[in-house]
């Protein structure tokens, strides 16, 4: 499916006539990559802090004990994307 996508997006350059190298495009896959990496592990820590982090497991604590590991693990997460933001461009 990706294949064509990509098949679709180089015909409708073609036709415009625009030119099949866009230096934009380069400096923005790294970027883009970074944020998925960046959805990917929140989506992921929160399937485990919700499936681990209970109250039926850890009793009445359980909720404040994943609320905790959840606001820690969004500051770590937005801390290495913001740093690996600033790798990617030189800031």
């Amino acid at each position: 499916m990706h294949m064509v996508g990509y098949l679709a997006v180089l015909a409708v350059l073609q036709l415009l006539g625009t030119p099949l190298y866009w230096p934009g495009l380069l400096a923005a896959l790294p970027l883009l990559a970074l944020l998925c990496l960046g959805m990917h592990a929140w989506v992921g820590l929160w399937a485990v802090f919700t499936d681990y982090l209970t109250e039926r497991l850890l009793g009445t604590v359980g909720n404040v004990l994943r609320l905790l590991a959840q606001v820690a693990s969004a500051l770590i997460m937005f801390t290495y994307v913001v740093w690996g933001i600033q790798i990617l461009w030189g800031l």
